[in-house]
């Protein structure tokens, strides 16, 4: 029996958490985590557990759209927590030398649970927006104005027989010989 996240009952009825959830949910989570091991002992494998945990669950709760803040946050507000926690129940307080020894090692010491969930996160994203795009057969593909910025849904299809653009089709061209002199 497989046990896809998409066919496992929400605990949200309705849509599903915003972005301000999500990174509510992912805060609170990552922070409890991050307080309990480091009162403990070094911040480690809890917290970095807690890290892919909080990206799980922000892809399972979240509405669709918020996959761009489940993946970015985690990583912001474990730094945001770590400056939080060595300043009060580390005791560095203000002392700039503890204080940077003891941000680099907690840093440190999720690191690779931090590129772990961000590299599976992303993995994750594309892989879903490839499988909806295909399964959609959507033709459509969004480009990048270079001279706004803007991103647009225009496309031009040459298919051999006239040019798409927008949906719209245009016949070929005339086609001129040139004449070398």
């Amino acid at each position: 029996m497989s046990t896809d996240l998409k066919t496992l009952p929400k605990p949200i009825k309705g849509a599903g958490l915003t972005n301000t959830g999500v990174v509510l949910l992912q805060l609170l989570l990552i922070l409890l985590v991050e307080t309990i091991e480091y009162s403990a002992t070094k911040v480690g494998i809890f917290t970095g557990l807690a890290i892919i945990a909080a990206i799980a669950v922000g892809f399972y709760l979240g509405r669709p759209g918020t996959e761009f803040a489940t993946i970015v946050t985690p990583p912001i507000i474990f730094f945001f927590a770590s400056v939080l926690l060595i300043a009060s129940v580390g005791g560095a307080g203000v002392h700039v030398t503890k204080f940077g020894v003891d941000l680099v090692t907690t840093l440190g010491g999720a690191a690779p649970y931090l590129v772990l969930a961000t590299v599976a996160g992303w993995g994750w994203y594309i892989w879903n927006y490839l499988r909806s795009k295909k399964s959609s057969g959507e033709a459509r593909e969004l480009e990048v104005d270079p001279i706004y910025s803007k991103p647009t849904t225009s496309k031009f299809v040459d298919d051999g027989i006239g040019l798409i653009i927008n949906g719209e089709q245009f016949p070929p061209a005339e086609e001129s010989e040139s004449k070398e002199d």
